[in-house]
């Protein structure tokens, strides 16, 4: 399956726009052959494969948050001790 993504970021880093393209040349194609004692049979077949998804994806709120600060617990002091 041939697949072609192609995104786009607005000049804000707030959204993003993303284009997805699947078997555009429709190659999923199906052939079997079968043989019993008196007859033979091919199959050839397929079915329409492509799509075309388009999605955009909006960052709301403030993309400047800081970092969580760095808690002690218990649960170091105890990795420590045990070392």
């Amino acid at each position: 399956m041939l697949s072609t993504p192609v995104s786009k970021n607005d000049p804000r880093q707030k959204g993003t726009i993303r284009l997805n393209v699947n078997d555009i040349f429709q190659t999923q194609r199906f052939r079997g052959d079968y043989a019993v004692t008196n007859s033979d049979l091919t199959l050839k077949t397929g079915w329409d494969s492509r799509q075309v998804r388009l999605n955009f994806t909006y960052r709301f709120g403030n993309s400047n948050v800081k970092e969580a600060r760095n808690r002690k617990t218990g649960l170091e002091d105890e990795q420590s001790r045990v070392k």
